[in-house]
Order: structure tokens, then C-alpha cells, then sequence
């Protein structure tokens, strides 16, 4: 089994996951390639959740002449289905976007996906991060789906280090606890976690909810508590926090962020 791609080299793979959809990490993952990518990295960010892709819309649909399905297909090249997204985002670096194909026919034909296309999907994926490191390239981050797909255990098991976004919900919260004592410590390199969306009249509440959590599944390295903002919602789509309001406690955070994943 192959666990993570090689820090040494240069390149640092992270793959955001998360056990449900809706705990906001495509907009963090986003957010945290925009802030690397102006401190001059070069970054590929991939949208792995191919059974609902949004990164797409996100970036308002820009002109993709390939996508990751078609990679993973043998349809095309690693080189066909970067996308440079660097202008778009006004960083100072280099930011590329593997999008997946986010329509329909797509989606459902992904849905037939069988566990061996699964494994060969790993093994190019693998080679297209040995490509990237090979092209001086500094972060990969990895957009994966929720749950237990095996498109989710792929993005884990490449990945240097693996960061689990959820939300402080009752129900999330045991749905966590197997993930990290039966997934992540099987097959995650390094484990971290952000809790999202966190209802809290203060900084310092949300933190606390935050630690609390990182101890009750048993994750030792907290990267971020982030209360709720309804704003971030609201700009989905339209802006880039990170870049549009510099200066939004979330903004903020997602810089303590980026310094934490840089020194993992």
C-alpha cells in the first residue's frame, strides 16, 4: 500500500476529507490554494469528488478542455487537464484546478464505477503527483469525496497528510469516531482536523468546542476552530474570501492554517 508521495522532494500532498458533504471544505481547500499560491507556491489543487463536483462552479466555469474523468478514463494526458487558474485568482504564484466533469451524464456514469477502475484510478494518480513533483510543483490538495468511497480511501492513501472537516453536529460526530480508529490510523500518514462552521458567540468558544472534539476522536493536531459565518455562504461562488476580505476572521484563521500545514 502506498501512504503519502514524499515530502522530502519538495511536494506536499494534503487531502481534505470529511465524512459528509456540507462541512465546507471545497470552499476551504479553495481558499487555502488561493493563499498559497500568492506566497508564490506552485499548487494543483484537485477536485476529487467526482460524484459532486463543485470546484467548477466555484470557479465559474471556466474553459476546461479536459477533465479528471477523462485522465482516469487513459482519455488524456496529466498535462490536458491542469488548468491555469492563476490570473483568475490574481495570485502571485502558479494555481492549476484538475476539475472533474460536473454534469450529469458524468456524475451517474461515475456511479457504475467498479472497485477495480477505482485501483487503476489510484495508480494514475499517483503517477500524475509524481509528475508534479517532478515539475517543481510545491502542494497538492486534494478535494476528496465524503464518506467511504473508494475514491475517499484513494485520496487518503496518497496523501501526506489528511485533514478531517466537520461540523460540530451530534450525529457527524459519531460518524467520525469509526473513520479515525478504523480508516485513518490504518492508512493516513498524518492526521489533522478542522472544525467548521462552529456556533459560537466567541473566538475563544469556538476553540474550546473545537479542542474538545480533537480529543474525543482522538486527533492530536487541531488545525483550525472556524465559527459560522453566513457570509461565506452568501459570496460562494462570487468571491474568494481569502483574496476579497483579507482581513474576515476567516481569512485570518485560513493564514494560521497555511503556517500549520507548511510545518506538518
Amino acid at each position: 500500500m502506498v501512504s503519502g508521495t514524499g515530502t522530502s522532494s519538495g511536494l506536499k500532498t494534503v487531502a481534505f476529507h470529511s465524512v459528509r458533504g456540507g462541512t465546507g471544505k471545497s470552499v476551504l481547500s479553495l481558499n487555502i490554494a488561493y493563499l498559497l499560491g500568492d506566497l508564490g507556491h506552485k499548487v494543483v489543487l484537485v477536485d476529487y469528488d467526482l460524484r459532486a463536483p463543485s470546484l467548477y462552479y466555484m470557479l465559474r466555469k471556466p474553459n476546461v478542455s479536459k477533465f479528471l474523468n477523462d485522465y482516469l478514463e487513459g482519455e488524456a494526458r496529466a498535462d490536458d487537464i491542469l488548468v491555469d487558474v492563476s490570473r483568475r485568482l490574481g495570485v502571485r504564484g502558479k494555481v492549476m484546478v484538475a476539475f472533474s466533469d460536473p454534469s450529469l451524464e458524468a456524475v451517474k456514469e461515475m456511479m457504475t464505477k467498479t472497485r477495480k477502475w477505482e485501483m487503476d484510478a489510484l495508480k494514475k494518480l499517483i503517477a500524475l503527483i509524481r509528475k508534479l513533483r517532478d515539475g517543481g510543483f510545491n502542494w497538492v490538495l486534494i478535494d476528496s469525496p465524503p464518506g467511504p468511497q473508494y475514491s475517499s480511501i484513494n485520496a487518503i492513501v496518497m496523501s501526506d497528510v489528511v485533514v478531517l472537516v466537520m461540523t460540530p453536529d451530534k450525529v457527524e460526530i459519531e460518524s467520525c469516531k469509526p473513520y479515525v480508529s478504523d480508516i485513518y490510523t490504518s492508512v493516513a500518514s498524518k492526521v489533522s482536523l478542522i472544525v467548521n462552521k462552529v456556533p459560537a458567540s466567541s473566538m475563544d468558544e469556538a476553540e474550546s468546542i473545537a479542542k474538545s472534539l480533537a480529543k474525543t476522536l482522538g486527533i492530536p493536531k487541531l488545525l483550525a476552530a472556524i465559527p459560522y459565518y453566513p457570509e461565506i455562504l452568501l459570496y460562494n461562488g462570487e468571491k474568494i474570501m481569502a483574496r476579497d476580505f483579507p482581513n474576515h476572521p476567516y481569512s485570518r484563521i485560513l493564514n494560521d492554517v497555511v503556517k500549520s500545514l507548511a510545518s506538518i
